[in-house]
């Protein structure tokens, strides 16, 4: 817990979320409600749905063995805690992809990031990350094309059967903008790794989801093009991200936040 602590301080100091010294800062994302759409990579036991028929067969990946078992090492919660928010829904499912299967994202997944219970009831997210895709482009799924959303969905014919992940994709960011109008989305490209070593096919994928980001104008956190990520240094088995990896990912949505919300004020003691 002190070397996770030391890596917030650090981090929040280079984002300019605290100061170095001298001042007082106020984080412009602080208490913002924060979920996640996902898969295996963002999954640990305890802080996904148990209830939607799915879990026994998309069980956590994480806690993984004597690796990554306290919660506060993964991205997504590093991610919530460094600027102090609150997370509301993590919906991730081991091995779920976007298009294919009764856990594809573009179903209804994509629709149930808010929380409909208890004392949460009716609370939609400020902030809702999008990380999947990975299973779909492991099993070699074709990628397709996307280029307008009159190519998926009119209000006539409502949306079509999709048969590219680059079509579901579209379906669900498009579903997530009309349900979640007031929540800001960021979107995650798809680093390399080490099950499905087809870089074309990868960079094919990853050409997509950016399109799709910015004709959907989401906010685009390029994971992708991390200088000098290697999975077999920063994964467990060439796929899920050790702790090394967690923090590469943490950081480069912290950035990408500050980005977006602007620097925080600082006052003079």
């Amino acid at each position: 817990m002190k070397k996770l602590l030391s890596i917030f301080l650090i981090l929040c100091i280079a984002v300019g979320l605290l100061p170095s010294h001298g001042s007082a800062v106020e984080s412009p994302f602080k208490g913002k409600v924060f979920s996640i759409l996902g898969d295996s990579i963002s999954t640990f036991a305890g802080y996904i749905p148990t209830d939607d028929g799915f879990n026994a067969e998309h069980l956590p990946t994480y806690p993984h063995n004597l690796l990554l078992t306290d919660v506060n090492e993964t991205w997504w919660m590093q991610t919530v805690n460094a600027p102090g928010m609150t997370m509301l829904v993590n919906n991730s499912w081991s091995g779920s992809r976007v298009l294919t299967g009764g856990s594809a994202a573009y179903l209804t997944r994509c629709e149930q990031v808010h929380d409909n219970t208890g004392e949460n009831s009716g609370t939609y997210p400020d902030i809702i990350a999008v990380y999947i895709g990975i299973n779909d482009f492991n099993a070699n799924l074709a990628i397709g094309n996307f280029s307008k959303l009159e190519d998926i969905y009119t209000e006539e014919s409502g949306y079509i059967t999709p048969e590219t992940v680059a079509e579901a994709y579209a379906i669900m960011i498009h579903k997530m903008i009309t349900l979640y109008d007031s929540s800001d989305i960021f979107i995650l490209t798809l680093p390399a790794n080490g099950t499905n070593k087809n870089t074309d096919s990868l960079a094919s994928y990853n050409k997509a989801i950016r399109k799709i980001a910015d004709y959907f104008e989401c906010h685009l956190v390029d994971i992708a093009n991390i200088e000098g990520y290697d999975y077999a240094k920063y994964t467990i088995d060439g796929l899920h991200p050790n702790e090394q990896g967690m923090d590469l990912i943490t950081e480069l949505f912290v950035r990408k936040l500050e980005g977006v919300y602007g620097s925080p004020e600082k006052e003079s003691k």
